[in-house]
């Protein structure tokens, strides 16, 4: 799990230091009015 913040770069694909594998994975978002948005992203490599 991560935490970003809209003035920050994004994800890097990378978890702990180490680049996650290409897969599926999840993303939740909660925006500043407490709207959740969740869904699949694809890390493709």
């Amino acid at each position: 799990m991560d935490f970003m913040v809209p003035q920050g770069l994004g994800w890097d694909g990378t978890f702990n230091g180490i680049a996650a594998p290409s897969s599926d994975y999840w993303l939740m978002v909660e925006q500043p009015s407490g709207t959740f948005y969740k869904g699949p992203i694809t890390l493709k490599r």
